[in-house]
């Protein structure tokens, strides 16, 4: 037999046959990681562009409804305005009737001392000063009650 005719046949083992050189392991583990490295961005930037619609569109709400309430807030300041006027004027009539008392007591006062200096026209001696000291206690009764 000749040795040319000859193949030498070796056992090879499932590891030498799916074992690749680290070199082109490395090469392709770039490469898928390239692929996912696209996938990832091109993901992010659907993410950005669906949140900048979604807030556009909220933001968009928002100030459509800021522009349906500006006119609310003209009409709630003339509204408070109004209140406040209206309390103040409240506050005048609850006084009203201790303004009429005092009117009332005042009139009265004015009474007596005028009937006291007509009597003290008419009197002498001592019931004269007398009337005068009233008619002073009463000017001073008119002065508080104003």
């Amino acid at each position: 037999m000749a040795k040319d005719n000859v193949i030498v046949l070796q056992k090879e083992s499932k590891s030498q046959k799916n074992e690749q050189r680290p070199e082109e392991l490395l090469k392709e583990v770039k490469k898928d990681m390239g692929k996912v490295a696209l996938i990832i961005s091109i993901m992010a930037v659907m993410l950005m562009v669906v949140f900048y619609f979604s807030i556009k569109l909220t933001v968009g709400t928002i100030e459509k409804k800021m522009a349906e309430l500006y006119p609310v807030k003209k009409q709630v300041v003339i509204l408070d305005k109004t209140v406040g006027d209206l309390q103040s004027r409240m506050a005048k009539i609850e006084k009203l009737p201790e303004e009429t008392r005092k009117m009332i007591y005042g009139d009265i006062l004015n009474e007596i001392s005028q009937k006291a200096e007509y009597l003290s026209q008419h009197l002498k001696g001592s019931d004269r000063d007398k009337l005068m000291k009233v008619q002073r206690i009463l000017r001073e009764l008119e002065t508080t009650l104003k």
